[in-house]
Order: C-alpha cells, then sequence, then structure tokens
C-alpha cells in the first residue's frame, strides 16, 4: 500500500545569516521532518568550521545578503554582576541555550524565540549591514550570533539573519529569482525532498 501523501509544514522567514536551520531551533529534533534541515544560502557553498569568526564576515556573496540584516551588530548592556555565554550552538549555527551567570548562580535560556526575546531586554542599539543604527528594536533579529564582552556590562553580539531561520529565506527566494531560478527550483532548494503537486 502506497503511503499517503501528507501535506508539507511549509516555513519561512526574512533573511538568513548564510544558513538556514530546522526545528532544532525550537528544540523539537525529534518529530522533525527531513525536508526541514539546514541549507545555505551562500553562492559558493562552504562549510563552517568556526561560527564566531564566520558570523563577522561582511563580505559573502549569499542570495539573500542583499537584505539589510544579512549582518548586524546588536549592544547590550546587562544589570550589574551578570554576564552571559552560549551554552549550545547547533551544527546549523542556531544558538539554542544561552547562559546568564552572576556569581554561582545560572539561569539558562533555551530555543531560538525566547533567547532573542530575552536579549532583547538588554539591547542598547542594533546597527544594520548599511551602518543604519536603530534604538528601539526589542527583540535580536536572530539567534544566529556569537558574543563579544566588552567594558563592564556591556556586549557586542554579532549576528545575521532576520527571523526563526526555519525553512524558506524571503530574501533568499528573491535572490535566486533574480538569478534565473523557478519557484518549483526555488522550494525543492529549501524545502530538499518535497514533491510538488496541484491540489485537486
Amino acid at each position: 500500500e502506497k503511503d499517503k501523501e501528507t501535506a508539507a509544514d511549509i516555513y519561512y522567514f526574512s533573511s538568513s545569516c548564510g544558513f538556514t536551520s530546522g526545528l532544532e531551533a525550537w528544540g523539537q529534533t525529534d518529530k522533525a521532518p527531513s525536508y526541514l534541515k539546514s541549507v545555505t544560502t551562500l553562492v559558493k557553498s562552504q562549510k563552517v568550521k568556526d561560527w564566531d569568526k564566520f558570523l563577522k564576515e561582511t563580505d559573502l556573496k549569499a542570495y539573500d545578503s542583499h537584505s539589510r540584516y544579512f549582518r548586524w551588530k546588536a549592544y547590550v548592556t546587562l544589570p550589574d554582576g551578570y554576564s552571559i555565554s552560549i551554552a549550545k550552538r547547533e551544527s546549523s549555527g542556531v544558538v539554542t541555550d544561552l547562559v546568564y551567570k552572576k556569581g554561582k548562580k545560572t539561569r539558562h535560556v533555551k530555543t531560538e524565540n525566547k533567547i532573542r526575546q530575552d536579549l532583547g531586554k538588554y539591547m542598547v542599539k542594533i546597527t544594520d549591514a548599511r551602518g543604519k543604527t536603530q534604538t528601539n528594536i526589542t527583540m535580536l533579529p536572530s539567534a544566529f550570533f556569537t558574543i563579544e564582552k566588552e567594558k563592564g556590562q556591556s556586549y557586542v553580539l554579532y549576528g545575521g539573519g532576520y527571523g526563526h531561520g526555519i525553512g524558506m529565506s524571503q530574501y533568499g527566494a528573491d535572490g535566486m529569482a533574480s538569478r534565473g531560478s523557478t519557484y518549483k527550483e526555488i522550494l525543492e532548494y529549501y524545502f530538499p525532498g518535497i514533491t510538488l503537486t496541484k491540489s485537486s
């Protein structure tokens, strides 16, 4: 008996850092379908050995590098005595466990959305890829970032992308279309293994 075909869960977001994520960004690795996995949006595919270095690179060519959030810098000031560090980064590059420390106390924040909301509370300003600075953003653009400590309670987060990072990058789809890719090629690229059929 042929398996009954099921509709795919299609996720999309604004722009990537050069890679998309699967459902590991939301801590749902056990029930993730095979078509929701990390793919690169880089024009010339590469493996990332060092995410801290990769997320600081500003001259990469990607299908979505025309997004002003392809690279950004967020400035964060924590309350006195607190420090932050990355406790877990997935192979797709997304941070899924951030730890705050104060003395012997630690607090973990898990999954991309909660991490972005939590850091948003301490964000002072953000500078996008075009050098434009905003002070009114209340959520970190994405959970693809690396942390550098500055003076005192100040940190700079070097990041890339806007949105949850799962599935299709909208800027990436636009970039592929402008290079001549068809909608079918674009969907099959971001959701590998899917079959496009007309609904009856």
